[in-house]
């Protein structure tokens, strides 16, 4: 592979990577994780057909890649085989919500005496 053409796959994977919003393309273990599952589905063999598409081609493309190079990842951090750089989101989430739902029900209060405050005037 030229450099050319491996300058190139490092863009599509920072590309992939940047767009799904899972993982660092600055992590050397996140790229190289999107790195093997892009090339499962996209091998290297395929990247000057890709380059002779239209603009609108390639990012219709690109944005397929994504999909399918997020899908592998998220499946192969649910196996236990993967998921670098993937927040575990459920976890975050089960925090994070009772902590919101406890602000919102604070400031619902909050207005709610303000309201009366102001209409018994």
């Amino acid at each position: 592979m030229t450099l050319e053409c491996q300058e190139i796959r490092r863009r599509i994977v920072s590309c992939v990577l940047l767009r799904s919003g899972l993982g660092s393309p600055t992590d050397i273990a996140v790229v190289r994780e999107a790195t093997a599952a892009l090339q499962s589905v996209f091998p290297q063999t395929e990247l000057g057909t890709f380059m002779s598409l239209t603009k609108r081609d390639k990012e219709r493309q690109l944005n397929e890649l994504t999909l399918i190079v997020t899908g592998i990842r998220l499946f192969n951090r649910e196996c236990g085989k993967g998921g670098e750089g993937i927040d575990d989101l459920p976890a975050i989430l089960s925090e994070a919500v009772p902590a919101t739902t406890q602000n919102v029900q604070t400031e619902i209060q909050n207005t709610t005496k303000l309201a009366f405050r102001y209409t018994d005037l």
